[in-house]
């Protein structure tokens, strides 16, 4: 009697299907949707008994819960790569989690899955899935007229069937069966926030609102230094938020890389606010000639591929 495959249902039946996993073999990540992160600021004189866990796992339940609202948002029924921390400053506690929105193979994910692979790593998967193509796992998972956020979709430069977003942000390894365009190189985002030094549930509403500005803002850094140096994907994101007494710091590091199914980024457009001025002229072309990344990193882009037009890289040099 056949064994019964596995389904995306049985997954979901799960309570928490998530995997600190950050390396698969070929053919286990069939789409990736992309980082899901869940942040909370809690008080930690509210907790009368220490010595009881209650209280802190529900804390913990309650920021995997919107994980998994996050992830299915996206189309996806697992999240790898997931980790957790936390910052302690005085009474202030910073709960996070971050993890990427994934969809398995369904036919891999079963007791003794790991024997449908060879010993080499490629997998031994019928084709019917299409998981050894090196662009599958950049199709988002979800219809384009269904995005949970604004999103340009193109049409991917591999194979032309599927939509793939502009760039793509995971926390894990580059897929061994990812096409790979030239080098990849670090990419790192920093900030430093001041905060007003107050008490109680004044401070944690604080941190509380400057958390979405730290956000946007190493999501801001991030996009524009990869953009900068002609890349489209980022892996192994980690991402590490730090209370202290009157600052807030964050720090986001990645391995930035350009993947062939991909649309190549936009052209910079470097402004002065003096446009008319000669030095400003001069500048231009010394800064472009200074900045062709693509050479450096050895990447190459198709000449039937264009540029994608979504975030241009906006430069504004001082008088």
């Amino acid at each position: 009697m056949a064994q019964k495959e596995p389904t995306k249902a049985t997954v979901e039946k799960r309570e928490f299907p998530f995997f600190t996993l950050t390396r698969f073999p070929p053919g286990w990540l069939l789409h990736v949707g992309g980082v899901v992160t869940a942040r909370s600021v809690k008080l930690l004189d509210r907790v009368y008994n220490p010595d009881e866990p209650e209280t802190r796992d529900a804390w913990w339940e309650e920021i995997r819960q919107e994980i998994k609202s996050h992830a299915k948002a996206l189309g996806c029924h697992t999240v790898v790569g997931y980790s957790e921390s936390t910052s302690i400053c005085e009474e202030v506690c910073i709960l996070s989690a971050v993890g990427t929105a994934a969809i398995l193979n369904p036919a891999l994910m079963q007791e003794g899955g790991l024997d449908a692979c060879g010993e080499d790593g490629s997998s031994r998967v019928d084709e019917q899935s299409c998981s050894s193509s090196s662009c599958v796992f950049c199709h988002v998972p979800y219809g384009e007229l269904k995005t949970p956020f604004p999103a340009r979709l193109a049409p991917c430069c591999s194979c032309g069937r599927h939509k793939v977003p502009d760039v793509l942000f995971t926390t894990v390894e580059v897929p061994a069966e990812a096409a790979v365009s030239g080098k990849g190189c670090l990419i790192q985002a920093r900030l430093c926030r001041v905060r007003k030094k107050v008490q109680g549930e004044a401070n944690a509403t604080a941190v509380s609102n400057l958390l979405p500005f730290v956000e946007y803002e190493l999501h801001s850094q991030l996009l524009k230094k990869l953009k900068l140096r002609a890349m489209n994907a980022l892996f192994g994101l980690r991402v590490h938020v730090s209370l202290g007494v009157t600052v807030l710091v964050g720090l986001a590091s990645a391995t930035g890389v350009c993947l062939a199914a991909l649309p190549s980024p936009g052209g910079m457009v470097i402004l002065g606010k003096t446009p008319g001025d000669t030095a400003h002229k001069q500048h231009v072309p010394n800064t472009r000639r200074k900045m062709r990344n693509e050479e450096l990193y050895e990447i190459s882009t198709p000449y039937n591929q264009p540029l994608h037009p979504c975030h241009p890289v906006w430069l504004f040099w001082p008088e």
